[in-house]
């Protein structure tokens, strides 16, 4: 027998009883059983109300997480735009030594700042 067909035979007992005007007498494992169920209920009560907790918490997290992968978007957009900015500039740059009256002096300082660069890291 399932639980739920036992305490619709329980339920049916209790309504034959009350019609009937009888003291309900509800057998000893029925009462056993409902106890369980009421004690049962009362742990899952708990675990629900626990589980809804920790929803509430990782749902901040999440909101957290998403602003600061927001924020590292945007911040890595802005770097790009940066990056291609520079590259733009170095070829100006590189068209302007390469078209210079001094360009192989130019090259060569270059050449000399890169090792300086290198150097350092």
């Amino acid at each position: 027998m399932t639980d739920k067909e036992r305490l619709e035979g329980i339920k049916e007992e209790y309504k034959w009883h009350v019609e009937n005007q009888l003291l309900p007498r509800t057998s000893d494992d029925n009462f056993e059983w409902l106890i369980e169920q009421a004690e049962r209920v009362q742990e899952l009560e708990r675990v629900n109300k626990q589980l809804k907790g920790n929803l509430s918490v990782y749902k901040g997290y999440y909101k957290n997480t998403l602003k600061i992968n927001e924020d590292v978007i945007e911040e890595n957009k802005k770097y790009r735009n940066l990056i291609k900015d520079m590259g733009r500039e170095i070829e100006v740059l590189t068209d302007v030594m390469s078209n210079a009256d001094n360009a192989d002096e130019l090259n060569e300082e270059m050449i000399r700042l890169k090792g300086e660069l290198e150097n350092e890291r």
